[in-house]
């Protein structure tokens, strides 16, 4: 209800969902003959009818309570041009007027708080990008890991919450995501679920939100996935066997590469990054100290091993007489190739 210009006060319904439910169910869904609307109750906000329900007695699914509240209209964003409003809430619609207009009074002493206007364009999508912007400035991750965040913070800006005002982003909408990535893979999940974590940590941090969905009793959990995770079956002692047979009678071009990584550990980008001299025949040791990665833009690029995150990080790796003729041949290989520029042992 319109009280005066820019001021607008009401009671209005608050639904929480109940996390423990011992109550049979409510009278008007065990009437409902069409259960498409709510993917069979699992999506009750989308109901027309749930959503007006006030049968606090009898809701299996949602704690009913009422809430007065004010709303004062601040004007609008330089930045976006979408209206700032700030509300205040009470038990009644009196005292939510009173915190209004003591509010009112303190802007015209002292002048808008710190941030009110921020919050009003802050998303959860826009402080996910500042997060990982800083954490990458600050080295805390490596480019891998911040391509790695950045495509998963992309995949949750599809979705229409991830693009309002963070204050405006009710505990509904996160359940609902949550709800609807239990069809993607527990990878998925807990990547997204943990991106949205660490957004909300960093908002509650800066004073965007008052309400931490994430923390608490009765705070919002990981989901798990409806698909069946699959075992992964490493290569039987018999295969691998085989395997290095094959490669040490084959003349395939990626021989001697995929030899050494067998019987060393390296991973392929430390191999890939492996230069010439990094290579000592005599005292058959081979120093492993940078990695081939990609930055942002997919381009590949070599940086040293102690900007990292991997614990083995820089060190020296035995040369013994089982692959020591991979590692000659591949040597051979790269001083004579007119194209290695760079002086990699594998160009």
């Amino acid at each position: 209800m319109q009280h005066s210009k820019g001021i607008t006060v009401g009671t209005y319904t608050v639904k929480t969902k109940k996390k423990v439910n011992n109550l049979p169910i409510c009278p008007t869904c065990k009437k409902c003959k069409d259960r498409k609307i709510c993917s069979n109750r699992k999506k009750l906000t989308k109901c027309s009818i749930c959503k007006n329900c006030t049968n606090a007695e009898n809701c299996d699914i949602f704690y009913i309570s009422t809430c007065s509240k004010a709303i004062l209209n601040l004007g609008r964003s330089p930045q976006t041009g979408k209206e700032i409003k700030k509300s205040f809430t009470g038990k009644t619609e009196d005292e939510a007027l009173y915190k209004l207009y003591q509010f009112k009074d303190e802007i015209k002493k002292n002048g808008l708080p710190r941030n009110i206007i921020e919050k009003s364009v802050v998303t959860i999508y826009s402080l996910g990008m500042q997060m990982e912007e800083i954490k990458k400035s600050r080295g805390k991750i490596g480019t891998n890991a911040y391509r790695t965040n950045m495509s998963t913070l992309k995949r949750i800006a599809n979705y229409d919450f991830a693009n309002l005002p963070i204050e405006k982003v009710k505990r509904e909408h996160i359940e609902d995501f949550l709800e609807a990535e239990m069809d993607k893979s527990n990878s998925i999940i807990k990547k997204d679920y943990g991106m949205l974590v660490r957004i909300y940590d960093y908002a509650e941090e800066n004073d965007y939100i008052k309400k931490n969905f994430f923390r608490g009793f009765n705070k919002i959990e990981k989901t798990q996935s409806k698909i069946a995770t699959k075992q992964v079956n490493p290569m039987t002692f018999d295969e691998e066997k085989r395997f290095k047979e094959y490669l040490m009678n084959d003349m395939h071009p990626y021989k001697n590469l995929v030899v050494i990584e067998l019987y060393t550990g390296m991973r392929l980008g430390e191999a890939l990054a492996l230069n010439i001299s990094d290579v000592d025949i005599v005292s058959n040791t081979i120093h492993v100290s940078k990695i081939l990665t990609h930055d942002e833009n997919h381009k590949p690029y070599i940086h040293d091993s102690a900007l990292s995150q991997t614990k083995d990080g820089a060190r020296l790796v035995q040369i013994n007489d089982i692959f020591k003729n991979n590692v000659i041949e591949a040597l051979k290989d790269a001083e004579l190739n007119e194209d290695n520029k760079e002086n990699l042992l594998f160009c």
